[in-house]
């Protein structure tokens, strides 16, 4: 008897599920910190290199993912990474501080192969349609990190058993069938956009780097910190707000993904910085519960447009071979914000430290995207615009 369901819808959906659970895995440090801090007894400077391992390890992987592409094809790349991300999840629930930093890397290995196999995969069989597809893809992906507070809600180690059998199934199914379902080599090249020079090609590094930084930094340490600086927060509402900030990402790029064009672009992008740049100074202050998860998901939803429109700007401004090499340097910030976020908290004695870090690096990323907004202008001005300033 046939499948029910199509050779060409499971290989469609296939992206979709890989980052559902690539979110996850993205994101699986956060809730599970008060529960790893008191199996280990770790302080937060080392509970915050937990994320430099896993980010690193990733960054590490995204790097060789090309080959990896080239020599074995995409659904083969992204089933060894769910193969690494089981293991690395199912790692966790050791009871040794040296296995989790160990599974933390096999996470990190696993989420650098399938994400960019993945991205690459959908771009090539959606032609015509590439942006709306990639878009949806960044909608599951926060559909997952949304998701696993919930999950880890069940308890740490039912939550890790069941992310490792999905990523086990997950690896079946890209393993499952022959070729990726895209046609060879694109018959051309699009034509390379103009180039903005050493100085606009490091300004768009720093803008990724700052960014991934303040938003893994904000989602991995909000569990800890509401559950620390929330005196009524109790039980599971500790991990709603981290639950809030991935959810109000998830809308935000929703909404982007709808509305955001290049002539809104620049605006929505302050507009989003800002109002993370509020979230954050809430959760500063907020005490009660309600009001931190109220304050996350503004966070969220404020952080949700600048990736999107960042990628947009940077691909109008610079090679794709060289575009590609700034979007994966984000993943450096992942993995190094965290752990100063967490040497603060640890340094000062109090958990309002390391978010003054992030409030810190999220008012940064507004003035690095102030001036790429003004270079942009100003690279357009006519030049009769600048005779009369001049006089």
């Amino acid at each position: 008897m046939p499948s029910p369901w199509p050779a060409e819808a499971r290989r469609t959906l296939l992206p979709y599920v890989s980052f559902v659970l690539t979110g996850m895995i993205n994101t699986i440090f956060g809730p599970l910190l008060p529960w790893l801090t008191a199996r280990f007894a770790l302080s937060d400077a080392e509970a915050g290199l937990l994320f430099t391992l896993e980010l690193t390890a990733s960054v590490a992987a995204g790097i060789v993912s090309g080959l990896a592409v080239a020599r074995f094809g995409f659904r083969r790349t992204a089933g060894t990474g769910a193969v690494c991300s089981m293991l690395g999840v199912a790692g966790l629930a050791l009871p040794s501080r040296s296995a989790v930093a160990a599974a933390g890397c096999l996470a990190g290995i696993g989420i650098g192969l399938i994400i960019p196999s993945m991205n690459l995969l959908v771009s090539k069989s959606s032609r015509g349609r590439s942006a709306a597809a990639v878009s949806g893809l960044n909608v599951a992906w926060s559909a997952g990190a949304m998701a696993w507070p919930l999950v880890v809600a069940i308890g740490a180690e039912r939550a890790l058993a069941a992310l490792a059998i999905a990523l086990l199934l997950a690896a079946a199914w890209c393993f499952r069938g022959n070729g990726d379902g895209v046609g060879g080599r694109a018959s051309a090249a699009p034509p390379l956009p103009q180039v903005t020079g050493l100085g606009g090609a490091a300004l768009f590094g720093w803008l990724f780097v700052v960014y991934v930084g303040v938003e893994t930094g904000v989602g991995g340490w909000l569990t800890q910190y509401t559950a620390r600086a929330g005196a009524a927060a109790s039980g599971t509402f500790v991990l709603l707000p981290a639950a809030g900030f991935w959810g109000g990402g998830m809308v935000g790029r929703v909404i982007a993904a709808w509305r955001l064009t290049d002539a809104s672009e620049s605006a929505v992008t302050l507009g989003g910085c800002a109002l993370a740049c509020i979230g954050i100074g809430a959760l500063l202050i907020a005490r009660q519960p309600d009001v931190m998860l109220l304050a996350a998901i503004v966070t969220g939803f404020g952080l949700a447009p600048i990736f999107p429109s960042t990628v947009a700007a940077l691909s109008r401004a610079v090679p794709p071979r060289i575009a590609a090499g700034l979007i994966a340097a984000g993943g450096l910030g992942g993995a190094t914000l965290p752990w100063i976020v967490g040497g603060a908290s640890t340094w000062c004695g109090d958990a309002r430290c390391g978010q003054r870090v992030l409030l810190a690096a999220c008012v940064a990323l507004t003035v690095l995207h102030a001036v790429r907004i003004g270079r942009t202008r100003a690279a357009f001005v006519p030049p009769q615009m600048n005779t009369d300033a001049h006089g």
